[in-house]
């Protein structure tokens, strides 16, 4: 990667024009890789492709040129390796507090992680970038390799790469039934891999759907709403927050590949209307609320959110 001196303007820092970086999960070849190219002239626009399994070994790789995967996908931003175009992932400079949760340990071959932005003052999320892993046994079990699967799942991730300057970049639609699925602006999508045929699968826009249990329409049990009137409140049980999984799937009025994908390993919605910094924490996992609907993401327990 170029970034051998910082974040700098200097040989190999990557305040330069074009630089770019590379990351890869633990584990070797194979991991789930992403490179990530910034701007000719600031801080906020960037590029950003990911590898489910063939990993950046390929292309012309330079200074300001990215290398290539064979099962790339450009989810961010556009163009070519040797004619990029960035888009805006982060919000001006010094106005927000960025945050990063991993995991240490391989769920089903997937290391998740979370990096997203918040605004200072407000917690309204910005930016999100992850790797979402599924719970197991929510999606059929693989049959072979990751690159030669014979059945079922040979990619059980989701992936994100989304920012949005006027509202956030996981809103829901109208109806408040599915979370949004939109490819304007750019990277608003969740994506997947269609899971039938492994290392030649396509990439698909997915949706996250949410949960209704209601007698008239409009009404939902979660996640709730700002105004407090839908949503199930806390667990009379065990006083807790109640929290759903989140589940993942391609509608066919989406067009090809339909399926459902599997239940969201780390993100969760909530029955309860609470806003950032709020959090909780349950079963031995902390999740921050942010301010948008009902949407709970990982973070360090027995940290206070800034």
């Amino acid at each position: 990667m170029y970034d051998n001196s910082g974040g700098g303007a200097g040989a190999g820092g990557m305040a330069n024009a074009n630089a770019w970086f590379r990351i890869r999960e633990p584990g070797g070849a194979g991991g789930r890789e992403w490179t990530f190219q910034r701007d000719t002239v600031n801080n906020t626009d960037w590029r950003v492709k990911f590898s489910a399994l063939d990993g950046f070994t390929g292309g012309t790789p330079g200074a300001t040129q990215t290398p290539s995967a064979a099962d790339e996908h450009v989810i961010f931003g556009s163009g070519t390796d040797a004619s990029p175009t960035h888009t805006t992932l982060f919000p001006t400079d010094g106005t927000y507090r960025w945050h990063n949760v991993g995991f240490d340990v391989a769920e089903d071959g997937v290391y998740p992680w979370y990096a997203y932005s918040t605004i200072n003052g407000t917690g309204v999320p910005r930016t999100l970038i992850m790797v979402d892993s599924l719970i197991s046994g929510t999606y059929p079990a693989l049959v072979g390799t990751r690159a030669a699967p014979t059945s079922g799942e040979p990619d059980p991730a989701v992936y994100l790469c989304a920012h949005d300057t006027l509202s956030d970049p996981f809103i829901l639609l109208a109806n408040s039934t599915q979370w949004q699925d939109r490819t304007n602006p750019p990277g608003r999508a969740w994506y997947a891999m269609n899971g039938s045929n492994g290392e030649t699968e396509a990439v698909v826009n997915m949706q996250a759907a949410a949960l209704m249990f209601s007698t008239s329409f409009g009404d939902r049990g979660a996640p709730a709403n700002a105004a407090g009137s839908d949503g199930f409140g806390a667990n009379p049980l065990s006083g807790e927050d109640q929290l759903f999984d989140m589940p993942y799937g391609r509608p066919v009025a989406l067009g090809s590949n339909p399926h459902f994908k599997g239940m969201s390993g780390h993100l969760r919605i909530s029955g309860v209307d609470r806003t950032y910094p709020d959090t909780t924490t349950q079963s031995g996992e902390t999740w921050v609320y942010t301010a948008t609907d009902g949407l709970l993401l990982p973070f360090a327990d027995g940290v206070t959110p800034l």
